[in-house]
């Protein structure tokens, strides 16, 4: 590995760190909107507001979207 491929690579390293907190709070905004979604969803096809409540809980979370990239 020459010193070019070395400061490429730490500065890759530097870009991936400083989005990733970007990236996350992304993904979180865009989940609670998918799950209010699928609430709205749900109550228009008359399901009561307790199932609703319980089948949302059920939605995935960040952690485990995450978890399934590595």
């Amino acid at each position: 590995m020459g010193a070019l491929d070395t400061l490429r690579l730490a500065w890759e390293i530097a870009r991936i760190a400083v989005k990733a907190p970007g990236i996350y709070t992304g993904m979180y905004f865009a989940r609670r909107r998918a799950v209010g979604a699928f609430r709205k969803q749900l109550l228009a096809c008359g399901v009561d507001k307790a199932t609703v409540k319980e089948l949302s809980k059920d939605y995935p979370k960040i952690d485990d979207m995450v978890s399934t990239w590595g």
